[in-house]
């Protein structure tokens, strides 16, 4: 009976120390989750309702003018090319909100797999640290990639929503004026 309990006492130790020896391991691992977290906490800031009926309308309001319309006076010229300028922002955060989600979602997994793999000795400590560090090389582009696609895309978008019926207007008479010296 006392043997067992040593044994039991020794392979508590053995196990408590394996777990201790991966604090700093798991520090780590949680202060880069923390940076997924904030990534994800900024893409979700983005009310892609709005962003994403923004851009379905610039995309159809071009296409329809830009069938139609071949020059603009210069001044209207300037206005709807200041309007329609930040467009191409907004156009890369629709394109790629999906892949950013997918790939937060994989940086999830990837540390999820990576602490596992070090807690069930699958890896050793020297091959955890270079795996990490990838890791946290890919972990930090994606947080500055979305960082930079969602800077300053409300003002954008609120900005199309509130130009939008001036823009219209000067469209739409020059449509108006394009028509009546074709007849």
């Amino acid at each position: 009976m006392r043997l067992s309990f040593t044994v039991i006492f020794l392979l508590s130790l053995i196990l408590m120390a394996c777990v201790n020896s991966f604090d700093k391991e798991d520090k780590e691992m949680g202060s880069l989750l923390e940076l997924v977290d904030s990534s994800e906490e900024l893409l979700n800031s983005v009310d892609t309702a709005k962003l994403f009926n923004t851009v379905k309308d610039i995309k159809k309001e071009l296409w329809i003018f830009g069938n139609k319309y071949d020059t603009l006076d210069r001044e209207a010229a300037f206005k709807v090319a200041d309007y329609y300028g930040g467009k191409k922002a907004l156009y890369f955060l629709t394109d790629n909100y999906q892949k950013f989600n997918n790939e937060i979602n994989v940086a999830r997994t990837q540390l999820d797999a990576l602490k596992k793999d070090l807690h069930s000795g699958a890896i050793t400590k020297e091959k955890f640290l270079a795996y990490f560090k990838n890791e946290q090389q890919i972990i930090v582009v994606l947080n500055d990639k979305i960082s930079n696609a969602i800077n300053g895309v409300d003002e954008t978008v609120n900005k199309f929503i509130e130009e939008k019926p001036a823009i219209m207007e000067i469209l739409e008479k020059y449509r108006k004026d394009t028509t009546v010296a074709n007849e």
